[in-house]
C-alpha cells in the first residue's frame, strides 16, 4: 500500500511545524521567566540541536511536538497556580450569582430543579458551554447504603482543586 496517497498522507505530516512550535515555546518561556521566576519542571529547548524536517520521520516530529505541548501545559498550570487565576474566577462567579440569581427566579421555587435551571440560564448567558465548562449533577456519592447525586455544575479546570 502506498502511504503517500489518501487521507493518511495529509495527516502524517501534520506535526511538521514542530520547530516553529518549539521556537515560539522558547520565546514564551524566556519572556515569562524574565518576569516571574519559573520553579517547575518545564524544559527549555536548544533549537540548534533539534533536527530539521528532512532529518526526522513523522513519528519523531509528533514526539517533539507533543513534548513541547506537555511542557507548555506544565508552564500554563504553574502560572495559573502562581497567579491564583482560579481563585479570581471563583470569586467572580460567586459575585455574579449573588448579583443575578435572585433576578433570574421570578416565583418562589417549589423544586430544586427550578433553581438549577435558573443557574444554568445564567451560565449560558455568561458564555459557558454545557458539557465543556459545566455539567448538571454528574457522578454519584454513596452515603451509608444510599447513593445520591451531588448538586454540581462545574467541570472546568477553574473548579478543580489545586
Amino acid at each position: 500500500m502506498d502511504s503517500s496517497r489518501g487521507a493518511d498522507s495529509a495527516s502524517q505530516w501534520k506535526y511538521a511545524s514542530y520547530r516553529q512550535y518549539i521556537r515560539k515555546y522558547n520565546q514564551l518561556f524566556s519572556n515569562v521567566s524574565a518576569v516571574i521566576p519559573i520553579e517547575t519542571i518545564a524544559d527549555l529547548y536548544d533549537i540548534n540541536k533539534v533536527p530539521g524536517n528532512c532529518d526526522t520521520l513523522p513519528i519523531q516530529q509528533k514526539e517533539l511536538f507533543e513534548s513541547v505541548h506537555a511542557n507548555l501545559s506544565i508552564l500554563k498550570a504553574y502560572l495559573e497556580n502562581k497567579l491564583d487565576l482560579k481563585a479570581d474566577e471563583i470569586t467572580n462567579l460567586s459575585n455574579f450569582f449573588q448579583a443575578h440569581l435572585r433576578r433570574a427566579i421570578f416565583t418562589l421555587p417549589n423544586k430544586e430543579l427550578e433553581v438549577q435551571n435558573a443557574i444554568e440560564q445564567l451560565l449560558i448567558g455568561r458564555g459557558y458551554t454545557k458539557g465543556i465548562d459545566y455539567d448538571r449533577e454528574i457522578g454519584r456519592i454513596k452515603i451509608s447504603v444510599k447513593e445520591v447525586i451531588p448538586i454540581s455544575f462545574f467541570r472546568s479546570s477553574v473548579w478543580r482543586s489545586k
